[in-house]
């Protein structure tokens, strides 16, 4: 974990993404005394499973995934987060230990916010609190998907929508169909709940059909119809 520069709130890219964006400028220059920040390196942890939170980490920049070992052994990504998210709330709120492990995907930035810190926010600013409401319940509302798609949807859809999940999560490159990230075939299958052997083989075949294009660790979507 590398430390730096402190990123200024108050000038802040992603500000308008995060649920800060509610804070008078009081609240904001606490945040920003408070804080430290950091880049953590590619495939550096953030925080591990079965610890107790020190931080809320908001992302200011990078891409994250949060991670759940399964009883069979393996790795199962939960959630991707990217630029402005918050990631490590639901363990400060739940007053418990992480159920999940955070793992950056490439170099990322990341500022790391006080638990204090943050629950003052919470209790103090009620527009906060009910955006923290809301990140919960699209959570709940993204996992009872997923686990309604897992059951009843062929893998080819379940790969289709995990490539359309990081388009419209990450976006697309200057070109238009190149996703602006680059997964592995395995965290791929993670979170379309596959195998990594038969997301391999539905990317082929997706790529035969030219519905998308592999071009080297890249995935061009070429119809998103």
């Amino acid at each position: 974990m590398q430390s730096e520069e402190l990123n200024d709130c108050s000038r802040c890219n992603v500000s308008l993404k995060s649920i800060f964006c509610e804070l008078d400028k009081n609240a904001i220059q606490t945040i920003y005394e408070s804080k430290k920040s950091h880049t953590f390196k590619k495939g550096e942890v953030i925080y591990i499973e079965n610890s107790y939170p020190r931080y809320l980490f908001c992302i200011n920049s990078g891409k994250v995934k949060i991670t759940q070992m399964g009883t069979d052994g393996y790795e199962q990504i939960m959630h991707l987060a990217g630029d402005g998210e918050l990631i490590g709330y639901r363990a400060i709120l739940c007053g418990d230990k992480y159920k999940r492990t955070a793992v950056a995907m490439e170099d990322s930035s990341v500022c790391l916010i006080p638990v204090d810190i943050f629950l003052s926010c919470v209790k103090e600013n009620q527009k906060v609190a009910f955006k923290v409401f809301q990140l919960f319940s699209k959570e709940l509302q993204d996992a009872e998907k997923k686990v309604i798609d897992i059951a009843q949807r062929p893998v080819i859809e379940r790969i289709s929508q995990s490539l359309l999940l990081l388009k419209e999560s990450f976006g697309v490159e200057s070109d238009g169909i190149t996703l602006k990230i680059v997964i592995r075939r395995d965290e791929l299958a993670s979170i379309a709940g596959t195998t990594r052997e038969t997301a391999t083989r539905i990317l082929c075949e997706l790529n035969t059909k030219q519905i998308i294009r592999l071009s080297g660790k890249k995935i061009q979507i070429i119809n998103s119809e």
